[in-house]
Protein backbone atom coordinates (compact mmCIF):
# COMPACT_ATOMS: atom_id res chain seq x y z
CA UNK A 1 0.00 0.00 0.00
CA UNK A 2 1.36 3.39 -0.62
CA UNK A 3 1.94 6.10 1.87
CA UNK A 4 -0.44 8.62 0.75
CA UNK A 5 -3.14 6.21 0.52
CA UNK A 6 -5.25 6.15 3.77
CA UNK A 7 -6.42 2.64 3.11
CA UNK A 8 -9.67 3.39 5.14
CA UNK A 9 -8.05 5.62 7.67
CA UNK A 10 -10.65 6.29 10.35
CA UNK A 11 -9.87 10.07 10.81
CA UNK A 12 -11.47 10.18 14.60
CA UNK A 13 -9.59 7.27 15.87
CA UNK A 14 -6.54 8.22 13.81
CA UNK A 15 -5.71 4.68 13.04
CA UNK A 16 -4.95 2.95 9.11
CA UNK A 17 -4.73 -0.36 8.12
CA UNK A 18 -1.57 -0.95 6.18
CA UNK A 19 -2.22 -3.94 4.50
CA UNK A 20 -5.29 -4.56 3.27
CA UNK A 21 -7.24 -7.71 2.66
CA UNK A 22 -7.43 -10.68 5.07
CA UNK A 23 -3.55 -12.30 5.41
CA UNK A 24 -1.99 -13.95 8.20
CA UNK A 25 -0.60 -11.01 9.36
CA UNK A 26 -2.81 -7.68 10.30
CA UNK A 27 -1.11 -4.31 10.83
CA UNK A 28 -2.03 -1.06 11.52
CA UNK A 29 -0.36 2.21 12.14
CA UNK A 30 -1.51 4.75 14.91
CA UNK A 31 -1.19 8.41 15.32
CA UNK A 32 -1.91 11.04 17.63
CA UNK A 33 -3.24 10.44 21.19
CA UNK A 34 -4.74 7.28 21.92
CA UNK A 35 -6.17 6.42 25.49
CA UNK A 36 -5.38 3.17 27.56
CA UNK A 37 -9.27 2.44 27.40
CA UNK A 38 -9.88 -0.67 26.04
CA UNK A 39 -8.19 -4.15 27.26
CA UNK A 40 -6.79 -6.28 24.00
CA UNK A 41 -6.24 -10.21 23.92
CA UNK A 42 -5.29 -11.41 21.30
CA UNK A 43 -5.29 -15.29 20.00
CA UNK A 44 -1.83 -14.59 18.75
CA UNK A 45 1.14 -12.79 18.90
CA UNK A 46 1.49 -8.91 18.02
CA UNK A 47 4.81 -6.80 17.23
CA UNK A 48 4.18 -3.03 18.67
CA UNK A 49 6.87 -0.56 17.20
CA UNK A 50 6.89 2.85 18.15
CA UNK A 51 7.53 4.97 14.42
CA UNK A 52 7.57 8.75 16.21
CA UNK A 53 7.01 9.99 19.89
CA UNK A 54 6.30 7.35 23.37
CA UNK A 55 3.75 4.71 24.27
CA UNK A 56 3.12 3.33 27.67
CA UNK A 57 1.94 -0.56 27.25
CA UNK A 58 0.21 -2.52 30.43
CA UNK A 59 0.16 -6.02 29.78
CA UNK A 60 0.58 -8.86 32.30
CA UNK A 61 0.54 -6.32 34.89
CA UNK A 62 3.86 -4.60 33.87
CA UNK A 63 4.01 -1.02 32.81
CA UNK A 64 6.28 -0.52 29.58
CA UNK A 65 7.64 2.62 28.55
CA UNK A 66 8.67 2.76 24.56
CA UNK A 67 9.92 5.92 22.88
CA UNK A 68 11.33 6.19 18.92
CA UNK A 69 12.33 2.76 17.56
CA UNK A 70 11.39 0.81 20.13
CA UNK A 71 9.31 -2.43 20.22
CA UNK A 72 7.55 -5.04 22.25
CA UNK A 73 6.23 -8.36 21.75
CA UNK A 74 3.06 -9.12 23.05
CA UNK A 75 2.80 -13.11 23.27
CA UNK A 76 -0.72 -14.72 22.37
CA UNK A 77 -3.13 -14.71 25.29
CA UNK A 78 -1.57 -11.80 27.15
CA UNK A 79 -4.23 -8.91 28.75
CA UNK A 80 -2.77 -5.96 28.02
CA UNK A 81 -3.92 -2.41 27.09
CA UNK A 82 -2.00 0.76 25.83
CA UNK A 83 -1.83 4.74 25.49
CA UNK A 84 0.37 7.00 23.23
CA UNK A 85 2.38 9.36 26.07
CA UNK A 86 2.90 11.71 23.32
CA UNK A 87 0.16 13.52 20.65
CA UNK A 88 3.11 13.14 17.79
CA UNK A 89 3.36 9.24 18.72
CA UNK A 90 3.03 6.98 15.30
CA UNK A 91 2.59 3.58 16.65
CA UNK A 92 2.89 0.12 14.12
CA UNK A 93 1.14 -3.16 15.32
CA UNK A 94 1.61 -6.01 13.60
CA UNK A 95 0.00 -9.22 14.57
CA UNK A 96 -0.79 -12.69 13.21
CA UNK A 97 -4.78 -12.91 12.30
CA UNK A 98 -6.83 -13.85 15.08
CA UNK A 99 -8.57 -16.46 12.42
CA UNK A 100 -4.82 -18.00 11.58
CA UNK A 101 -4.25 -21.11 14.13
CA UNK A 102 -0.88 -21.14 15.19
CA UNK A 103 0.69 -25.02 16.01
CA UNK A 104 3.17 -25.46 18.76
CA UNK A 105 6.77 -26.91 17.39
Amino acid sequence: MRAGDDGGLDREARVRPVVRGRHQLHALEFTGEHEADREFRHRNDELMYVADGSVEVEADGRIHRLGRGDTLLLSGGVRHRWRSADPASRILVVAIGDHVEVLES
